[in-house]
């Protein structure tokens, strides 16, 4: 079983985290009347993960 220190760096955890964080935000915004394009959603994600290998938290 791995500890939360293991499945800090795997590329999944941070995948799953930053959709989830995406998606609480995206659903707050349709609460104020606007929406964020999916698009836009999977490319902040990309990138966000493709940050954090190229630093070597991953």
């Amino acid at each position: 079983m791995k500890t939360f220190k293991e499945k800090i760096k795997t590329y999944s955890f941070w995948t799953g985290l930053s959709a989830s964080v995406v998606l609480l935000v995206n659903a707050i915004a349709k609460c104020f009347g606007f929406s964020i394009d999916d698009q836009l959603i999977e490319d902040i994600i990309m990138s966000i993960c493709g940050v954090l290998v190229a630093l070597g938290f991953v």
